[in-house]
This record gives structure tokens, sequence and C-alpha cells, in this order.
């Protein structure tokens, strides 16, 4: 063969491997386009067929999986029931590092598990400004824009995001997931309708009580706020009068009032400390509860016992022992308390009056008058910070709480240590002991961003699911793919 010959069969073969380069390229970039479509297709398909059903929340603390209490109430509802949750904003395409990242999801696990009787809608009152008054036609509920209403039979009730997290009120961060608890008690609350009436004494320097508010919803009991004034009286719907964290006392014309109220049968819990009040004597207060026989003593406590001491006696912390039968409303034989009063039982000259310990000291305490804790007034022995007092022998008996520390009822230590800590739980369980209200749904909160896994969470649909997609999917995707781009290599 020529030279020549050699050089046109070279250049053939040369534009012959060019033209298989080059159909081998377009081929496949062609292959991934069509991958990434198929993906993309197959992606929307599964989302618009089965959506949540390919949805697993195996974290252990269930984030945005409603439990099972919920479950059960959701299911105990009638078939017709009709719940609407609508969140008066855009339905968020986005909601990752925001508050709603534990809402929303939570809120379709509401609506996927109640058959119907749940459904989950967005309207924007900017766009659609009809949908607050159809939801609240007389504006009891104050909806507002980005907020959610929760609608059932021509009542509402709104929650706000601060309503669903537990909150420092020294930081301002989120301490506790309560999204479940205050979703679920909304309903409950609108398809049942409070039980009890709550009125919390205010105008006398008192701290918020949010939080507590929040803890008496839960167990069925509406709450309301009842100023101090000249003309102070007691409404007749009250079933539980609140005294919570006063720190400047109370006039004679209302201890006059609420002497009156207990006489009558009435119930009163009251909550007071020794921080931002040390030279209040609560003189007039004490007057009216001695008519069921206790006092609150103007002492500081002071924890002697070592073993009781907490944080080395900064801010007066130390353990209390819950006394029986008391503890068998709680989840711990101890409380968590800091600059407690003493309560003491009082012979008032009524053998109808009877007090009982709820939490006490040990028995190396003193008490001081005073931050002077060199110096002790009160001889060494067990000090009563709470106390339950109750008239025996009569068919309408009052009953009293009385405790010597807001650490079982303040927002500060509700919103730093959650609605599942001991103190919560037994001032809840102490209250709901009061007025049995059997079918209110106790639903724990959750602690904040864990999502770490939980094995017991793995059910069988998850991994049925996990399996095929893992093992038979992707795996027979790829198999086809490259079968594909071999054949096609092949005859190039």
């Amino acid at each position: 063969m020529s030279n020549s010959s050699k050089n046109r069969a070279l250049l053939k073969s040369n534009e012959n491997i060019d033209k298989r380069n080059i159909s081998l390229k377009w081929f496949s970039i062609g292959s991934v386009i069509i991958l990434i479509a198929i993906v993309l297709v197959v992606d929307i398909l599964f989302d618009a067929i089965l959506g949540d059903k390919f949805v697993f929340d195996m974290s252990s603390t269930g984030q945005h999986t409603i439990s099972q209490p919920t479950e059960d109430f959701l299911a105990s509802l009638p078939a017709d029931t009709k719940i609407r949750i609508v969140g008066l904003f855009e339905e968020p395409e986005n909601i990752a590092g925001t508050s709603l990242e534990y809402v929303c999801p939570l809120l379709e696990d509401y609506a996927e598990k109640s058959d119907g009787k749940v459904t989950i809608e967005y309207i924007d009152p900017a766009t659609h400004p009809g949908i607050i008054s159809e939801l609240d036609p007389e504006g009891i509920a104050g909806l507002e824009q980005n907020q959610f209403a929760v609608y059932y039979n021509g009542k509402v009730q709104s929650v706000t995001a601060y309503d669903c997290f537990a909150v420092d009120q020294t930081t301002g961060y989120a301490t506790a997931n309560v999204c479940e608890a205050t979703f679920t008690n909304s309903i409950f609350t609108l398809v049942n309708g409070y039980s009890y009436k709550a009125y919390f004494v205010t105008g006398l320097q008192e701290p918020t009580h949010l939080q507590l508010s929040k803890v008496l919803a839960s167990i069925g009991i509406d709450s309301a706020d009842l100023p101090a004034s000249t003309v102070f009286t007691v409404p007749e719907d009250c079933d539980l009068l609140i005294i919570n964290g006063i720190n400047s006392d109370i006039s004679e014309g209302m201890a006059d009032a609420i002497k009156q109220y207990l006489n009558n049968g009435g119930d009163m819990l009251v909550a007071v400390n020794y921080f931002d009040n040390a030279t209040e004597y609560f003189t007039n207060l004490n007057d009216a509860i001695s008519v069921m026989g206790v006092a609150i003593d103007p002492y500081l406590l002071l924890e002697n016992d070592s073993s009781m001491v907490l944080n080395n006696g900064l801010y007066n912390q130390s353990l209390v022992t819950v006394a029986q039968p008391f503890d068998e409303l709680g989840v711990s034989p101890t409380a968590r308390v800091s600059y407690c009063r003493t309560v003491r039982p009082l012979d008032n000259g009524t053998s109808q009056a009877s007090a009982y310990a709820i939490l006490q000291s040990s028995a190396l305490a003193t008490s001081t008058e005073g931050y002077n804790t060199n110096v002790s007034f009160a001889d060494e022995g067990v000090h009563n910070v709470g106390m339950y007092c109750t008239f025996t022998g009569s068919d309408n008996a009052p009953r009293l709480y009385v405790f010597g520390t807001t650490d079982l009822t303040s927002d500060d230590y509700i919103s730093t240590f959650g609605y599942n800590d001991s103190n919560v739980v037994l001032i809840r369980n102490i209250i709901r002991s009061m007025f049995p209200t059997e079918n209110t749904v106790l639903v724990p909160s959750k602690p904040m961003a864990d999502f770490s896994l939980d094995p017991t969470k793995v059910t069988q649909s998850s991994v049925n699911v996990m399996t095929v997609v893992l093992m038979i999917i992707i795996p027979l995707g790829l198999v086809a793919a490259g079968t594909i781009v071999y054949n096609k290599r092949k005859n190039l």
C-alpha cells in the first residue's frame, strides 16, 4: 500500500474515532440528563401519590409525630368531627431553622392519623382578608396574621409560636417543645369545653403567670385575671383562686372577701417566696388564710444538711422532701426549691381546721429573718415549705394549698425546667386531684432539637420501604443504566 493510501486510511480511522468519542460524549450527557429527569419525575410522582407514606419519624422524642394519648383522643372523637387548623400565612416552602420545623410536620401527622377529622390549611389574611372574620366573626380569639387558628363548630382558639414552646424568661431561648400539648389541648377544649375556672389575683407586683395558665389549660381549667381593688370580690364561677408570686400584701378588704370565699367552701392556691419581698410580712394575706389554720412566716429557710443543698447554697437552693401522701402525686421523692419562706400550722381556735405538710426540709434546717444567714432565727428541725389545709367533718370543705416557694408555679421556673419537671408534674397533679378531669389529654413536652434515632420506633413498615428502595429499586436502576451504557458502547 502506498503512503498516500496509508494516510487516507489513518485519517479515516481517526475520523471514526472522533465520531465515536463525540457520540459517547453526547450519549453520556444525554444519559445524565435523562437520569436526572427520571429521578425528578419519580420523586414528584411518589410525593403526589404516596405523600407522607414514605415519611418516618424515628427520632427518640418523636418531634414530628403525635403521641399515643393524642392518637387515642382523636380516635375517640365522632367520625363526623371536623376540626380545621389554619395557618394564617402562606404555606412555607422552607421551614428549616425556623420554629415551623417543629410545628408544620407535626400538624401533617395530625391530619394523617385523624382519619379526616383534622385538616390543615394555610391562608394568608393579606391575600384573603375575609379569613379572620370567617373563623372569628366576633373577634373573641384575637386572631392575627402569622398565628394558627384551631376551629371547631363555630368556636376558635389562637395558637402562636410562643405557645408552642417553653421559653426561658432570662435568655429568651426555647427550652422544651410543647407543640403537641398545645394543639391537642386546644382541640380538646373546643370539643369538650373547659371544665373549671381559675382566677389569678393580680396587681400586687407579681410576675407573669403565662406558663401556669398553660398547665391549667392542659387539665381543662380556664383562667382569667382578678385585679386587686377596693371593691374586690371573688366571682361566683371561681373554682380555684390563685395568689402566685405576689410581692406586696393584699388589702384588708381583700382579706375579708377571701375569708368569706374560703368559709363558703372555696378552693385556693397560694405561692409566695422570700426574694423581692424580704421585708413584706403579708399580714393581711395571713389573716385571710388563718381561717384554714395555717400561716406564712417572714423567715428564710436555711438548709444545713449538705446532702440536700444544691449549687453550694447559691440562691438558697436546696431539696425538700415531698411528704406523704402527696408523694404519690409526684414523680420524685424530692422537690427543688429556692428562697423559701417557712409555712406553719396555726392554732386558730377552730377544731375543724386541719393542716398537713406537703414539702419539708431536713431535720437540720433552721431559718433566719433577713439575709443574715449567720444568725438563725428558728430552732433546728424540720420546717414546712408547703402545706395543705381543709375542714374536717364538713360536706363543703374548702381546700387551701400554701407554698413558701414559687419554684412550682412561676414562669421563670417552668420555662427553665419544662412541663415534665418533677416540680411542675407535682403541682399539676395536685391541682388535677382537686378537680378530676378524666377525659383530659395529658401530653408530655419534648426536648428541643433532639433527632437522635430511637430503635424502638423503627417499624416494620419503615423497614419494608427502606428495604425496597435501598435493596431493589436503586440496585435495579443502576443495573439497568449500566446495561444500557454497555450495549451502546459495544455497538459504537
